[in-house]
C-alpha cells in the first residue's frame, strides 16, 4: 500500500495501472470464503494490491493472512483479469485500471480472524452468494466458475 501512496504523491488522481490479486478459498463443503469490506460495505474475496518485491502468489498469501488470519498454500491461477470493466474511479477522485490475478485454493490453516478491513468473514455456498458484491468481485467469481467448468484459465484465447 505504501507503493500506491508514493505513486499518488507524484501523479495525483490520474489513472494508474494497479497489479492486484484475488483469492477464491473453498472449504471441504465447496463453500466460498468472503469478507464484508469495511470501506464499501460489500462482500468480496480476500486480496489486494501487490507490493514491490513480492510475487503475485506472495501477494495473495499476504493479503489473505492480513484480511482473514488464514495461511494458504497450493495456489492455482484461474484467471488474469483486465480491461475497461476493471477501471475504477474512487470518491476521492483517484482513477485506476487493475490487472488482477485470480488464484484458487482449498488448502488453508489457521483460525479466521477479522481485520480492520473486514466487518464479517463467512463461507457461502457457491449457488447462494451475497447480493451486495462489487462488480469486480462478481467477475472474479464468474471467472472461477468458468475455470471449473472448462478447466482453462480465464480468459480463454482462441
Amino acid at each position: 500500500m505504501e507503493y500506491i501512496k508514493k505513486i499518488r504523491m507524484k501523479v495525483g488522481h490520474d489513472k494508474v495501472l494497479i497489479p492486484s490479486t484475488a483469492v477464491v478459498i473453498l472449504d471441504k463443503g465447496d463453500n466460498l470464503l468472503m469478507h464484508l469490506r469495511d470501506d464499501s460495505n460489500t462482500w468480496g474475496l480476500p486480496g489486494g494490491l501487490m507490493d514491490i518485491g513480492e510475487t503475485a502468489a506472495e501477494s495473495a498469501q499476504r493479503e489473505v493472512f492480513e484480511e482473514t488470519g488464514l495461511s494458504i498454500k497450493n495456489l492455482q491461477l484461474f484467471g488474469i483479469f483486465s480491461g475497461p470493466e476493471f477501471e475504477a474511479k474512487y470518491p476521492n477522485g483517484d482513477e485506476t485500471l487493475s490487472v488482477a490475478m485470480g488464484f484458487y485454493t482449498n488448502t488453508f490453516e489457521g483460525k479466521i480472524a477479522k481485520s480492520n478491513e473486514s466487518l464479517k468473514i463467512e463461507f457461502f455456498p457457491l449457488n447462494n452468494l451475497p447480493e451486495n458484491m462489487n462488480k469486480f468481485q462478481r467477475l472474479f467469481v464468474e471467472g472461477f466458475l468458468e475455470f471449473r467448468r472448462k478447466g482453462s484459465v480465464h480468459p480463454v484465447l482462441t
